[in-house]
């Protein structure tokens, strides 16, 4: 199964950036999916369209299920400017710095996402009913990322 999908994301430009660079902070995203169900693989790859002048951003990520039943994920991304004017590495080196921040937040996302359908796996399937299995944890205040391993959901925090 192949997907495609159009996205406006939304950001802000570095203190730094000259004024004019670009007139907004937005930018139109494509991105590619493809799902392989019989060898457990899935695949998505982003870039930009705009503002390929100032940056272009290409990111690959790789879901594919291990022998022994967990999840491995392989995450490249490459920033390229041409923009020039003293600030090609500058800007490189903050979109990297950026995506570095935020890496391991969408890491742990997509294992929460995970092991809820692990789990989800293992409840009986009903039709209509007061819930679901994901309601249940919808409004939870927050999950403890850090225990969780990829082999059994996230811990719902207890606070």
């Amino acid at each position: 199964m192949v997907t495609t999908r159009l996205i406006l994301k939304r950001g802000s430009l570095p203190k730094w950036a000259p004024q004019g660079i670009m007139s907004k902070a937005e930018s139109w995203i494509i991105e590619e999916s493809e799902v392989d169900p019989l060898n457990g693989v899935v695949r998505c790859t982003t870039k930009n369209l705009d503002h390929v002048k100032v940056m272009r951003v290409e990111e690959d990520v790789t879901l594919q299920r291990t022998e022994d039943g967990k999840t491995l994920q392989k995450t490249e991304a490459r920033f390229v400017s041409n923009f020039g004017w003293g600030l090609t590495k500058r800007l490189e080196s903050h979109s990297l710095a950026r995506f570095k921040a935020n890496v391991q937040r969408s890491r742990e996302g997509l294992s929460l996402v995970l092991g809820l359908l692990r789990q989800a796996r293992m409840q009986p399937m009903t039709l209509g009913g007061s819930s679901s299995f994901l309601d249940s944890y919808r409004y939870s205040s927050g999950w403890i990322a850090s225990s969780y391993d990829g082999s059994d959901p996230p811990t719902p925090n207890p606070s």
